[in-house]
């Protein structure tokens, strides 16, 4: 199978997998609103509810990726501060990029920080023009930098920003996100 057979691939698995998860949500959401819950059934009902979320993110990502080796990826540039995007820090400009798209391989980078270095709690920043996610835990740090390919959406992450031209590399503990001016 060649890349781009792979990459439709792809992208027909992210549009099957959408309408049973959107099924999931549904009904952990009513269940959480309509049902007479004890406390620990409430926090798997939560438990379900975060986790369909996340895989919602990840199949967001994973589709643009499917898009981007396509060489279909033409997302709406927009000029956004580049503070908004973490809701944090002190921006210098605005980049030019989909805020949808770009807050969702943030959020993807987040998450592999957390699952990767337990010990840390790593936020992101903006800091002039770039975009710092840290503190960062060693094994954190080598799989939010790609160097350790063990997790999909921190790899899907890095592709998506680096489409939006963004440079990405370990500086000291943290992870730093340049996008051009």
């Amino acid at each position: 199978m060649d890349d781009a057979a792979f990459a439709r691939l792809v992208s027909l698995a992210c549009h099957d997998l959408r309408t049973p998860l959107a099924t999931i949500v549904g009904f952990a959401r009513t269940l959480a609103r309509t049902a007479e819950l004890d406390a620990q059934s409430a926090r798997w009902v939560g438990l379900i509810d975060g986790a369909a979320h996340e895989l919602d993110d990840l199949i967001d990502v994973l589709s643009i990726a499917a898009r981007i080796e396509r060489g279909e990826y033409d997302p709406p540039r927009v000029a956004i501060p580049i503070a908004t995007l973490v809701e944090a820090g002190t921006p210098e400009g605005d980049v030019l990029v989909d805020e949808s798209a770009v807050g969702t391989a943030l959020s993807a980078l987040l998450r592999a920080a957390e699952r990767h270095g337990k010990a840390t709690t790593p936020t992101w920043r903006a800091d002039g023009r770039e975009l710092l996610l840290g503190p960062l835990a060693p094994q954190a740090a080598l799989v939010v930098s790609g160097s350790d390919e063990r997790d999909l959406g921190a790899l899907i992450g890095l592709l998506v920003l680096r489409s939006f031209g963004a440079t990405v590399a370990l500086a000291g503990d943290d992870l730093a996100v340049a996008f051009p001016a």
